[in-house]
C-alpha cells in the first residue's frame, strides 16, 4: 500500500458525512451550504412587553391605568377631502396622546402602519381594509350628510341614464 492509498483511507475514516447531496471541496463529503450559513434561532422580541400575551415566565408590572380621555366638542367637524380625514384623524391621536405604535396595537394593524397611514407623506393611504379599524381605536364613526348647493349644482349637469339599461333584481 503506497502512502497515498493511505492517506485516501485515512481522510475517507475521518471525514464528516452528512447526506449523499453534500460533496463539496476536493476532500469528499461536507457540511450542505445551507446548514454552514444557518445560525442558532434567537427568542423573539416582544413588541408590546406590558401586554398580558407576553410569553415570559415573568410578567411585566401593569403600569397605573392611564386617564380616559375624554370626547372633546371639537370632534364634529366638516370633512371635503381626504387630506382633512387625515387631518382630522391625527388630532384626534394627539388628543388621545398616544403614540402610533399603541394606535397600531387598539386597531390591529401591523407595526409601523397607522404611521404611513397618518404621516405627512402619506406612503400608505386608508381602504377597505384600514379605515373600519382606525375609526373603531380612535372611537370616531362616519356620517354622511347632503350638501345642497353642490347637489345641485351635479344635477344641473348630469344626464339621466338610459331607462332601457337599467337592471332590475328580480324578485323570488
Amino acid at each position: 500500500m503506497s502512502d497515498l492509498e493511505g492517506l485516501e483511507q485515512v481522510s475517507e475514516q475521518t471525514s464528516f458525512r452528512v447526506n449523499d447531496r453534500s460533496r463539496r471541496g476536493k476532500f469528499g463529503w461536507g457540511v450542505s451550504p445551507n446548514i454552514e450559513r444557518a445560525s442558532v434561532r434567537r427568542e423573539a422580541k416582544q413588541v408590546f412587553p406590558d401586554r398580558e400575551t407576553a410569553t415570559t415566565a415573568e410578567k411585566v408590572p401593569k403600569k397605573p391605568p392611564r386617564p380616559v380621555p375624554q370626547p372633546s366638542a371639537n370632534v364634529a367637524r366638516m370633512i371635503g377631502s381626504y387630506d382633512d380625514l387625515i387631518t382630522a384623524f391625527r388630532e384626534r391621536v394627539d388628543g388621545f396622546n398616544i403614540s402610533r405604535h399603541e394606535l397600531d396595537f387598539l386597531a390591529g394593524l401591523a407595526i409601523g402602519h397607522s404611521g404611513k397611514l397618518l404621516g405627512h407623506r402619506q406612503v400608505k393611504r386608508f381602504g377597505s381594509v384600514t379605515l373600519g379599524p382606525i375609526l373603531g381605536a380612535l372611537g370616531l364613526k362616519l356620517i354622511l350628510i347632503e350638501d345642497p348647493e353642490q347637489t345641485a349644482k351635479i344635477l344641473k349637469r348630469a344626464r339621466p341614464r338610459d331607462s332601457r339599461q337599467v337592471r332590475y333584481k328580480s324578485e323570488d
